[in-house]
Formats: C-alpha cells, structure tokens, sequence
C-alpha cells in the first residue's frame, strides 16, 4: 500500500508492481503530485506568456491548458497500465495491517508513506479571518488581484511575486530575514531583490508581519518595523511542512510529531520496522 500518489508515490507503486507485488496507490487529491497542477508547470506557463506579453485572459487560459484543468485521468491511467490500483480518498490507518480510505478498510502487507509536503502558515493574529492563498491557488484561480501582499522571499515566494508583478499587480513581499533567498548565497538574493524591484515590487526585508486586520478596502497587515500594508489578497509563502499528521501512523507505533519528517533509518525505513517513507 503507498499512500500518496505524488511523483514518490507513482514511481514506488509503479515499480513494485513491476517487480510482482500486488499494489494500490491512495490518494485524496490529484496523481502526480504538485509540479504538474500547482507547481512548476503552471508556474512557468505564466511566465512564459508574460515573456510573450499575453494578457492575464489569455495566460490563464493557457496554464489551465497545460495543467490538464486538474484532470489527472492520464495519471491514473499510467497507474492503470503498470498494474497498480488507484484508492481515491483520504488514507488513514486504522491498525496494523489496515489501511482506511474514506471509510473503507483495506488490508496490507507493507505500508510506504509518501505523503509529500504542505504549505507552512505562519501564526499571524488576524491571519485566518481574512482571504489568504498558498501558491496552490495562486497557480489555479483566475483572479488577478488589484494589490498582493507575499509573506515569504524564498524561492516560492519570489516566483509568485513575479508572476504576479508581471501582469500588472502591485506586489509587496514581506521576508523577515532582511533578504530575498535566505538559503543561498547572498549574492543570489541581492539580483533576485534588484529584478523584482525593476519589476516594481514593494520589498519589506527584515519585517515580520504582526497582526492582520480586515479593512473597508481589503486586508491590511501590520508589520513589526511598524509599517502597514494593504492588500486585496494574501499569499503565504513561508516555507512548507511534512504532512504526516491525520494518517492513524501512530496506530502502528510510529511517533508523530507536527511539522517534522518521520524518523527513517538509512535505508528510508521508519525506524519502528514496519513502514517505509519516501
């Protein structure tokens, strides 16, 4: 049993399959994981067509194109034809050797976790009264918004900014580190900081948001240098988490701890012995 049918999950089931192992992949969302639908193809499929000068219409229409319009049915039908069996619904161990799926027990054998990632929300006050993407919408919706506030300057933060700066929006980017791309060298940062802001970007470095408050014209969020922005939308960018609360691992003996990756062995084996994650 795999439970989650991203590019980890597809490639395990796929191959144990071939190797003769009886296979089923669970999966709530879409097969094929996120750079297909709410990544890197949507991502650069905006990029292009602002390279192009296309307006915002024109490239939505195109993403939703190449993204399949969140159809996976290919997906599944790869699954199909490499043996393996697709579960839709939410994964949730019940016991050893029983895995729930919306309500439906199904036995197994061996167990590989291979849940991926979801977007980290920062504990803002106000933060989850008013409207609030991740990079999930972001990269799905039609919506061009007037202002867009990004908490966030890494990579994922710094590429919506420029999706969105590029079809006319007015973008601020709050970053808490004092620069853009914390994580790599300096240097890096520094030229990403000075395209965006060419690009008209509002850069607020070393800021951390500190409150949020619903306004007569949209959100306004304040910020710890005691600065105030407002905005039409919020896109949090602050860095993803393991997803591995909700699934019953700790029926098995696993310890679960929110936000972080399950302990493995070197061999990527959950240390209790009986799962594997990827």
């Amino acid at each position: 049993m795999v439970l989650g049918g991203g590019t980890a999950g597809e490639r395990v089931a796929a191959d144990l399959a071939l190797a003769g192992r009886f296979v089923a992949l669970v999966e709530n969302r879409l097969v094929g994981g996120e750079s297909p639908y709410f990544a890197c193809v949507p991502s650069k499929s905006l990029l292009l067509s602002a390279r192009r000068g296309e307006t915002w219409e024109l490239a939505v229409a195109r993403r939703d194109e190449v993204t399949g319009n969140l159809d996976d049915d290919r997906a599944v039908a790869r699954m199909a034809e490499a043996g393996v069996t697709v579960l839709r619904g939410w994964g949730r161990v019940a016991g050893p050797g029983v895995l729930d799926v919306d309500g439906v027990p199904h036995h197994f054998a061996d167990l590989v976790v291979s849940t991926g990632s979801e977007p980290a929300v920062p504990a803002v006050e106000g933060l989850a009264d008013v409207p609030v993407w991740t990079s999930d919408e972001a990269l799905t919706v039609p919506d061009l918004p007037r202002r867009l506030v990004v908490l966030g300057g890494g990579p994922v933060g710094c590429e919506m900014a420029q999706v969105y700066a590029a079809f006319g929006s007015a973008v601020t980017v709050v970053e808490a580190s004092g620069r853009l791309l914390a994580d790599e060298a300096p240097f890096a940062g520094e030229l990403l900081a000075g395209a965006l802001r060419r690009m008209g970007v509002d850069l607020r470095l070393g800021a951390e948001p500190a409150r949020v408050e619903r306004g007569p014209g949209g959100p306004r969020l304040w910020l710890s240098d005691g600065g105030v922005v407002e905005a039409d939308r919020i896109l949090v960018a602050a860095g993803r988490r393991p997803r591995v609360e909700g699934l019953g691992l700790e029926a098995l003996g696993v310890t679960v701890q929110g936000g972080r990756p399950l302990a493995v062995d070197e061999t990527c084996r959950v240390r209790f012995g009986g799962a594997g994650a990827s």
